[in-house]
């Protein structure tokens, strides 16, 4: 009985803050086309592509102008090749509460490993320990590429995050569409938008 009860204390600590169900919209205005750096998967098996890669990822080339495409921006915009490349690997990985691998991810478990693998930084695990650790403001125009996006979608509560990357759009591991980009000026994500972060430096 005590193992079972400290497991389900490790699960709500690693967890992004929401709830297990969500009313939030996950459409992007112009979601990424699936990769050709994967193979087709069965619906049944959500989040088992990202195990069956072909050898080749995206070109150079490809990887920016369909970002390019998809933030409403120029090819030459797209700088942080490393960032996108995550992106692109982790798009539409199914959402998994506790979760922070490409079998399912939350979302500051999705912020946690993107900050690892794309700045080499460590953040904190959870949302509130997110915003503890970086320095916040709330105006959306001082959003800059790699910031943090924090949101109240239930209550007063932080309790989800994503990056922002630009013109208006961030990424992040939502409940109903898993890893998806969308934009802070659609109606709900204006309602609930908290306020911006920047990871703070280390002394």
């Amino acid at each position: 009985m005590r193992l079972y009860a400290a497991i389900i204390v490790l699960v709500l600590v690693t967890s992004c803050g929401s709830a297990k169900k969500s009313t939030t919209p996950d459409v992007a205005n112009k979601a990424p086309q699936a990769s050709p750096n994967r193979k087709p998967v069965a619906a049944s098996n959500p989040g088992a592509h990202h195990a069956q890669k072909l050898s080749k990822p995206l070109r150079k080339r490809e990887l920016k102008q369909k970002y390019a495409s998809i933030l409403k921006t120029t090819p030459g915009k797209i700088k942080n090749r490393r960032l996108y490349y995550f992106i692109d690997d982790w798009y539409g990985v199914t959402y998994k509460w506790g979760g922070n691998t490409q079998s399912g991810v939350d979302c500051s478990g999705l912020v946690c490993q993107l900050y690892k693998d794309v700045y080499g930084v460590k953040v904190k695990r959870t949302v509130a320990t997110q915003h503890q650790e970086t320095r916040n403001f709330k105006r959306m125009r001082r959003l800059r590429e790699g910031d943090f996006v924090y949101f109240r979608t239930e209550g007063n509560k932080l309790n989800h995050v994503g990056i922002y990357l630009r013109n208006g759009y961030f990424v992040h591991a939502s409940q109903s569409k898993g890893v998806a980009i969308n934009n802070l000026e659609e109606d709900f994500w204006q309602r609930v938008y908290a306020g911006g972060g920047k990871v703070k430096k280390k002394k």
